[in-house]
């Protein structure tokens, strides 16, 4: 793998998509498994008195309803993302979890206490002691809500879903805000009535367990999702979340401790957001830049040879061209084709081609200029686009390099060249490819038969050879057959005679 290929997996958030996908499902399995874990506990606090002396002090501002309602949304989360086949078992306690949060809201506006106050209570007290906060059971309304319409209305549940979530993800922000700021109205009703701070830990866990287990078309899968917004977006969103927090609540310490006064402090943070909103969409902008950058050369360079590919040639070629016209300068287009490729893989083998491959690309990388078009377009075809308007010079300069290559598998190549003066006006980029293309193929066919005539030379010279050396055997052979029909007839004579 090249080095852009790795830089470009670098930046790119989890080349492999299955592997994130993965990352994701661990995730919420741990999300899932935590939150089981916080509310199991608090549940058993509430319900054994012995347990409860072991819990450390204010575990109980998480009430036994507020546990359950956790309980209840983690397992109908963890059911319809791990466990499809009970998702009916799912639907029948997310309305449980929407009627007792329900209740609890009944009771705020009645001001009155319900049944569920005294839901795991050491000892019914009255008043508010057991009491859930608005806010969460606004929340688990919410979540019951968005476990209900993945079941009763699929058709729409992407956006609905997204809706509920979304408020979901605004409750948890302020309630959040309302501790760092310690302002009461933001986090509950009163000192006994709020959201603990450990069921604040259990809302981002049920929120963090929704956005792992959401569907790939969802909105907030922004998080988890794979691709190049999803990774500024993962990288992003600390920032966009804490940045603030910290700035205002650095302004406010400057304020109570007297070093700049309020209209300095309204000033002072105005400049200070500003300044850190523009850094924050430079850095996005040099980013992207950065990735599409990357991600424009891995599609425009061939990977085996690091020259330009087939797109990559044809849109810088291309630009050259139109150039060249405007400024009525000579262009040049040759094509290269590997005549011995076929040969070479078939006998030792298509490691030994890519090594054929990548050593032309070299020479021809070393032959031509940087300002010219060297590119891969095919299997065994190359093209070079060049301002040069001596081609020959760079043809030879590279006859000969591959020439005295000093390796065992020898080059061997065709070529085609066009000169744009050479073209009827009005010619085209394409048409100068094609035609450069045509003359490559004319000189391969005409290398061919040169071949295919010497080697047909060779074998009547082989033939004409062969005759030759065999006449004079044939005579020497017939003379001595004379000779011996005579000394045959001879001896007959003399018998006739005696």
């Amino acid at each position: 793998m090249n080095k852009d290929s790795i830089r470009i997996k670098a930046l790119l958030p989890g080349a492999d998509p299955d592997q994130l996908s993965s990352k994701a499902q661990r995730l919420h399995r741990l999300q899932t498994l935590f939150a089981v874990l916080l509310a199991g506990v608090i549940l058993l606090s509430w319900s054994l008195r012995g347990l409860s002396d072991w819990m450390p002090q204010g575990w109980d501002m998480m009430k036994g309803s507020t546990a359950l309602c956790l309980l209840m949304t983690v397992t109908c989360l963890y059911m319809l993302s791990h466990h499809p086949h009970l998702s009916r078992y799912s639907l029948v306690l997310s309305a449980a979890l929407t009627a007792l949060c329900l209740n609890a809201l009944y009771g705020h506006a009645a001001q009155d206490n319900v049944t569920s106050d005294y839901l795991f209570l050491l000892q019914h007290e009255p008043g508010s002691y057991g009491r859930m906060s608005i806010q969460t059971a606004l929340f688990f309304v919410f979540a019951g809500a968005y476990i209900a319409v993945v079941h009763i209305n699929p058709r729409c549940k992407r956006v609905i879903c997204d809706v509920l979530l979304s408020f979901m993800l605004m409750l948890g922000v302020v309630i959040t805000a309302g501790y760092i700021y310690k302002v009461t109205t933001m986090i509950g009703q009163s000192a006994d009535i709020r959201t603990a701070p450990h069921t604040l830990l259990g809302m981002w866990l049920v929120i963090g367990s929704m956005i792992t287990g959401s569907d790939a078309n969802s909105f907030h899968v922004f998080i988890t999702n794979n691709g190049i917004g999803n990774r500024i977006a993962r990288v992003t969103l600390p920032l966009s979340l804490f940045m603030p927090l910290a700035i205002i609540t650095f302004t406010e310490m400057m304020y109570l401790q007297g070093w700049i006064s309020a209209q300095e402090t309204a000033a002072f943070l105005a400049a200070v957001m500003s300044l850190a909103i523009i850094l924050l969409v430079a850095w996005i902008a040099l980013y992207t830049n950065r990735v599409e950058a990357h991600l424009r050369k891995a599609m425009m360079v061939d990977e085996l040879t690091q020259l330009y590919n087939y797109r990559g040639f044809h849109l810088l070629g291309s630009t050259l061209y139109e150039l060249s016209v405007r400024q009525n300068k000579e262009l040049c287009i040759l094509y290269f084709d590997l005549d011995n490729l076929k040969e070479t893989n078939d006998e030792h083998g298509h490691q030994a081609g890519d090594e054929l491959i990548r050593r032309f690309a070299g020479h021809l990388r070393r032959t031509f200029r940087k300002s010219d078009v060297v590119a891969r377009v095919g299997g065994d075809e190359f093209a070079v686009v060049s301002e040069d308007h001596t081609p020959d010079t760079a043809l030879k300069r590279l006859q000969e390099a591959v020439k005295y290559d000093q390796t065992e598998l020898k080059i061997r190549f065709s070529s085609g060249q066009v000169l744009r003066s050479q073209q009827q006006d009005p010619a085209s980029f394409e048409q100068m490819v094609a035609a450069a293309d045509a003359l490559m193929y004319e000189h391969k066919r005409c290398k061919r038969e040169r071949q295919q005539s010497l080697a047909l030379d060779d074998h009547d010279s082989e033939n004409n050879q062969f005759a030759d050396s065999n006449q004079p055997a044939a005579d020497n052979r017939g003379s001595d057959n004379d000779r011996n029909h005579q000394r045959i007839a001879r001896g007959l004579t003399d018998n006739h005679q005696g």
